[in-house]
């Protein structure tokens, strides 16, 4: 009997145990799961938060800078804009564009020295050359700027297609100048005026492909040519007959052959060391 006893009690023992251990269980369990039910919307809140500042600041645009193509005395390069516009700039030069210019609503660059275009047409987006206080606006076209800041006028010449010029000194007046092939705009800095010319287009485009073309010019304007051309300075150890003029052209030519000729005309020697060109 006292076995029996002792039996039930022990058993009774494992029972309440067993009572105590799926309470404990159970408590447990609902503790947790009021833990993950306020702390799961949070870490949700969180991470959509997080998320939305990743896209913000992966939105937000680069800083525009400027691009600068610079082209010495001596040098004449060649390139294609994003947008697929060529330029050729000659030596002397530089050309000035923003790094977002293929996105921006107007396609804009600024010009010193001379350059010739040939733009990517686009009608949603025209194409602008500032140079100076005259602005060349174009579709699609292709023309040359020289706006040299040595020289009393800036001109515009067109090839092809057509463009408006545009007096910025005047801008309240709205004069402008509309070219179309073969004509030439002419803005004289110092009267602040534009007028429309003829030309003769071997004069004006043949630079691009290394024809030096002289029309009546004096010795100081070749003089300055063959300094922007050739990359190199005069020494002048003579006088030297400035009424004087001359015409001609030189395709390709060396300095040498070109001073060849010239020594003639105006009946000096010279010599060349390096990049100095002494006349004697």
């Amino acid at each position: 009997i006292a076995e029996k006893l002792w039996d039930n009690i022990r058993l009774g023992i494992k029972k309440d145990n067993r009572k105590i251990q799926h309470h404990e269980r159970e408590s447990s369990y609902k503790f947790f799961m009021k833990i993950a039910a306020v702390l799961i919307p949070l870490l949700l809140i969180g991470y959509v938060y997080f998320q939305q500042q990743s896209i913000v600041v992966n939105t937000i645009p680069e800083e525009a800078v400027s691009i600068k193509k610079v082209n010495p005395s001596g040098k004449k390069t060649q390139f294609t804009l994003s947008d697929g516009t060529r330029v050729f700039l000659n030596s002397n030069s530089n050309l000035t564009y923003s790094s977002h210019f293929n996105d921006e609503i107007i396609r804009k660059v600024k010009l010193k020295g001379e350059a010739f275009f040939i733009v990517k047409r686009d009608e949603q987006r025209p194409f602008i050359v500032e140079s100076g206080k005259l602005q060349t606006q174009v579709l699609g076209t292709a023309f040359n700027v020289r706006a040299f800041d040595y020289e009393d006028a800036i001109t515009v010449s067109v090839e092809e297609g057509r463009v408006q010029l545009q007096n910025k000194t005047k801008s309240d007046l709205g004069e402008h100048l509309i070219l179309q092939q073969s004509d030439m705009g002419v803005f004289e800095k110092k009267a602040q005026s534009l007028e429309k010319l003829s030309f003769d287009g071997s004069e004006v485009f043949d630079w691009r492909n290394g024809i030096i073309h002289f029309k009546r010019a004096d010795f100081q304007e070749i003089k300055r040519t063959l300094e922007q051309w050739y990359g190199v300075s005069f020494e002048i150890e003579r006088t030297i007959d400035s009424k004087k003029d001359f015409t001609g052209s030189y395709p390709n030519k060396p300095l040498s052959t070109v001073l060849d000729g010239l020594k003639f005309v105006y009946d000096f020697n010279y010599e060349i060391n390096n990049k100095i060109i002494t006349i004697n």
